[in-house]
């Protein structure tokens, strides 16, 4: 990996604010969407709409919400995994 593939990987997990053990599987693309989807779902959290959010970030709303869809899941993933078991 490149300087500049490497810089813009650790750009787009601080952006993300995920930890980088946490993508260690994933490439500088594959986070860019986790991070645009965290940036989608933060918008709709403040009162935007769908539109607004996909108009942010440069996506139709379609593309928009499956960002959000993405990140939502592995965040989910992130915090099932993250879970003690009982038994």
């Amino acid at each position: 990996m490149n300087d500049d593939e490497q810089q813009r990987r650790c750009d787009a997990i601080l952006r993300a604010r995920l930890d980088a053990a946490d993508v260690a599987g994933l490439d500088a693309d594959e986070i860019d969407d986790l991070a645009a989807g965290r940036d989608v779902d933060d918008a709709l959290n403040t009162g935007q709409s769908i539109s607004e959010a996909a108009a942010t970030i440069g996506h139709t709303d379609a593309v928009a919400t499956d960002l959000r869809n993405r990140f939502r899941t592995f965040r989910d993933g992130l915090a099932a995994r993250d879970q003690i078991t009982l038994f």
